[in-house]
């Protein structure tokens, strides 16, 4: 299943859907369009990027694919508003989307949140004190 058609247009040809072609004019509209989907477009995503990335953060899925495509930089947010030129990163996302998707259809949200359960199970501040905890085996 392929991402929904308008925002497939929108990652590959911002100048016809933003009225600045900026990442954050590209977030924005995937969570507009989320919205509208009662969140059934970017479902998993967050989980999806933070089993990816393998650090400890609290950061929305929009940071994360920041980091992901600077990752050399100790502040993807400020090397960000230096650049002029936002499309790599609006393409780089655009991958990001298509690659979750494909996971997810191919495997289901089901082994997203399993892996997501496994990946918060190795972190030390989660332990069966948290308020999301729950016993499983």
């Amino acid at each position: 299943m392929e991402l929904p058609y308008d925002i497939e247009v929108m990652l590959t040809r911002p100048g016809m859907c933003l009225s600045e072609v900026s990442y954050d004019s590209a977030v924005a509209y995937l969570m507009g369009a989320n919205m509208t989907c009662h969140g059934g477009i970017l479902h998993g995503f967050q989980e999806w990027l933070m089993i990816k990335i393998e650090i400890d953060t609290n950061l929305m899925w929009s940071e994360l694919v920041l980091h992901f495509a600077l990752p050399n930089s100790e502040s993807p947010r400020d090397e960000l508003e230096k650049l002029s030129d936002h499309k790599p990163l609006i393409s780089f996302l655009h991958q990001m989307l298509k690659e979750f998707w494909r996971e997810r259809n191919e495997k289901g949200l089901r082994i997203i949140f399993l892996n997501y359960e496994k990946w918060l199970r190795k972190r030390d501040w989660y332990d069966p004190t948290s308020s999301k905890w729950f016993d499983w085996e």
